[in-house]
C-alpha cells in the first residue's frame, strides 16, 4: 500500500536510537508489518543483529546501509534500499535510523523527493537527546549535533533513567526555548515512548543551520568484510572506515568461535576514550549483546546466531588506537576448544 507513512529517528552516537526502533517494533499493531532501513558509520554492521533480536526477520523485514552515511556518500545505497523495501515488503511503516554522525538535511531531502513520487508520506522526525550530553552542543564541532536538533519535529530526552531532576529540569527549560517549536517535546526510557507520536505531520518547512556541516568524504579501508568472505575460526576479518573526524574499527568472527564471557567483558570494559563500541558475541550456548557510550557499559543476551562481530568508533581526538593489538587481544578472549554446534 502506498504512499508509506515513514519517520526519521535521528540522535547523535549512542544515544539508543536502536533501543528505541526496537521497543516500536514490539509495540507495533498486530498484524502490521514495518521495515526498517538502518544505516552504520562503520562497514561491519552491529544494529541489524540488535533490532531483529527476538523479532521474526519476515515480519519485520531490515536494510542495512553500512559504511558510510546515507546523507551524502551512501545517498544512492539508500533509494536502492527503500525502494527494495518498499516494492518486496509493502510495509505498513518504515523507519530509518540514520549514524549518529549522520546531518539529517541529505535523507530528508531524499525522503521528500520519494514523497512527491507517491512512494512514502513522511510524518515527524524524532530526534532523541541525552540529557547530560547538552554541553556538547557548545563545541566547536556540533554543528551536526545541532542540526539534527534543529531539524527535527519532535525532540525526546532518552537516557532519562540516568539523568539527574537537575539535568532533565535544564533539558525541559531548554528544548522549550527552541525555535521553531517542537510540536512534541517528552521524555522515555529504554525508547518508550508513545508510539502515536510517529504519525503526527512533518514540518517540511525546517531547514539546516549548518547545511554545509558534513561535506567532507568517508575514506574506507577493506580489509575483506564482505559477504563472500569464508570466515575461518580464529582468524577474523577486519575493516576500517575513517572521516568527520572520526574512525571506526570493526572485526566479524566465525560462527565458530566461542569466547570467554568474562575475559572479554573484561578486555571491554578497559578499553577509553571510544564515542562508541558495539558488539555481539557467542559466549557457550548463549549469545550476548554489549553496548558501550564512553564508560558506560551495558549487556544482555540476544537471539542472533549468526556470527560474531563488534565495532568501535572512535574520534581523531582520542589519539591513535593500536587495532591490531587490540585484534590480538580479542582472539585471546576465544576459548582453546572453539568449535561446538550452533
Amino acid at each position: 500500500m502506498l504512499p508509506v507513512p515513514t519517520n526519521l529517528i535521528t540522535g547523535f552516537l549512542g544515544v539508543g536510537k536502536t533501543t528505541a526502533i526496537k521497543s516500536l517494533l514490539t509495540r507495533k499493531p498486530e498484524g502490521e508489518v514495518w521495515a526498517v532501513l538502518v544505516n552504520e558509520f562503520g562497514d561491519i554492521g552491529i544494529d541489524e543483529a540488535a533490532i531483529i533480536d527476538g523479532c521474526s526477520s519476515d515480519d519485520n523485514p531490515i536494510r542495512m546501509v553500512p559504511g558510510g552515511c546515507i546523507c551524502c556518500v551512501s545517498n544512492m545505497a539508500m533509494g536502492v534500499a527503500l525502494t527494495d523495501l518498499i516494492r518486496k515488503v509493502s510495509p505498513a511503516r518504515l523507519l530509518i535510523e540514520p549514524t549518529g554522525l549522520g546531518h539529517p538535511a541529505g535523507v530528508l531531502e531524499l525522503l521528500r523527493e520519494a514523497e512527491s513520487a507517491g512512494q512514502i508520506n513522511l510524518r515527524v522526525t524524532v530526534c532523541l537527546v541525552d540529557p547530560r550530553r547538552l554541553n556538547e552542543l557548545n563545541d566547536a564541532e556540533s554543528e551536526i549535533f545541532q542540526d539534527q536538533i534543529h531539524m527535527a519535529d519532535a525532540l525526546i530526552a532518552h537516557k532519562c533513567d540516568l539523568a539527574s531532576t537537575e539535568e532533565l529540569t535544564v533539558f525541559t527549560a531548554w528544548a522549550a526555548e527552541l525555535f521553531p517549536p517542537k510540536s512534541y517535546i517528552g521524555t522515555a526510557v529504554e525508547g518508550k515512548f508513545d508510539i502515536g507520536l510517529l504519525d503526527l505531520e512533518a514540518d517540511p518547512m525546517r531547514t539546516p543551520l549548518f547545511p554545509d556541516a558534513h561535506a567532507d568524504p568517508h575514506m574506507h579501508q577493506h580489509y575483506s568484510a564482505k559477504k563472500d568472505v569464508v570466515l575461518k575460526p580464529g582468524v577474523p576479518v577486519r575493516a576500517i572506515n575513517t572521516g568527520f573526524e572520526h574512525k571506526a574499527c570493526g572485526w566479524i568472527f566465525s560462527p565458530e568461535d566461542v569466547f570467554n564471557r568474562r575475559q572479554l567483558l573484561e578486555l571491554l570494559g578497559a578499553i577509553n576514550n571510544i564515542e562508541r563500541l558495539k558488539g555481539v558475541f557467542r559466549t557457550g550456548r548463549h549469545w550476548m549483546l554489549v553496548n558501550k557510550v564512553g564508560d558506560e557499559m551495558s549487556r544482555a543476551t540476544i537471539a542472533y546466531k549468526r556470527d560474531s562481530r563488534v565495532e568501535i568508533i572512535v574520534s581523531d581526538k582520542a589519539g591513535q588506537i593500536d587495532w591490531q593489538a587490540l585484534e590480538g587481544a580479542l582472539v585471546d578472549c576465544l576459548r582453546p576448544s572453539a568449535i561446538t554446534k550452533l
